[in-house]
């Protein structure tokens, strides 16, 4: 029953290895819970966050076919401007007081520190209301290090209950949904555009393809969570 409430998508070339440990019963106990409860709350006061740990290579995917003559795949040569990486951490709604995205790009990894500040400045820019849910996943950054006591916090000065994702559940995530968007939107933009806007393009143009998501968009994305 549980492997159908949670499909999966996969290929022959890129098969999806499910953990094992998502079917435990206390998983799907916890996964039937959440669903449960969420589905009880009005879909425009939840809100979801993750991070997205974007490669520049990622975008320039752009595959070689086999010589027929030689059998040999010829060498694809990365430009040296896209071998930087970047991290994005970002919100997704649907409440229209807000624009359906807010997030932040900046160079190497995530941390909870990183977290935390985004989270403090989506305040400050009034992207979040009181009696708003956040979701997030199980991640040690979003509620270690820095941020142990963030959902304590986020209730008691600003009336936002955090909730936590069912463990390995990133299909209930929507967010996710608006990572995937995002890298197929990028390899639909020419190479040379991206590398005339400079060593950080990847980044530029990331953020133009989030700044055009709709609020149809995160609303289907809803949809294919189970949100709404």
């Amino acid at each position: 029953l549980f492997r159908y409430e949670f499909p999966y998508k996969a290929t022959l070339q890129r098969p999806n290895i499910v953990p094992i440990d998502k079917f435990r019963p206390e998983n799907c106990e916890r996964a039937l819970q959440y669903l449960t409860y969420i589905s009880t709350i009005n879909p425009v006061r939840i809100k979801f966050g993750d991070e997205k740990h974007l490669k520049g290579r990622d975008v320039f995917n752009r595959h070689n076919r086999v010589n027929p003559f030689t059998g040999l795949v010829p060498p694809l040569v990365s430009p040296p401007d896209f071998r930087n990486t970047y991290s994005i951490t970002g919100f997704c709604g649907i409440d229209r007081r807000s624009s359906p995205l807010y997030f932040t790009i900046h160079d190497g990894t995530n941390d909870s520190l990183e977290f935390q500040v985004t989270v403090e400045s989506a305040l400050q820019a009034g992207w979040f209301h009181p009696w708003d849910y956040l979701v997030l996943d199980n991640a040690a950054i979003h509620d270690g290090g820095s941020n142990d006591n963030l959902d304590d916090w986020l209730w008691d000065n600003f009336r936002i209950c955090v909730l936590f994702l069912p463990a390995r559940s990133p299909e209930l995530n929507p967010i996710e949904l608006v990572w995937n968007a995002m890298v197929q939107r990028l390899k639909l933009v020419s190479v040379r555009h991206i590398r005339n806007l400079g060593a950080d393009g990847v980044a530029i143009v990331s953020g133009d393809v989030l700044k055009s998501t709709t609020f149809e968009d995160v609303e289907g994305m809803y949809r294919h969570a189970r949100v709404m």
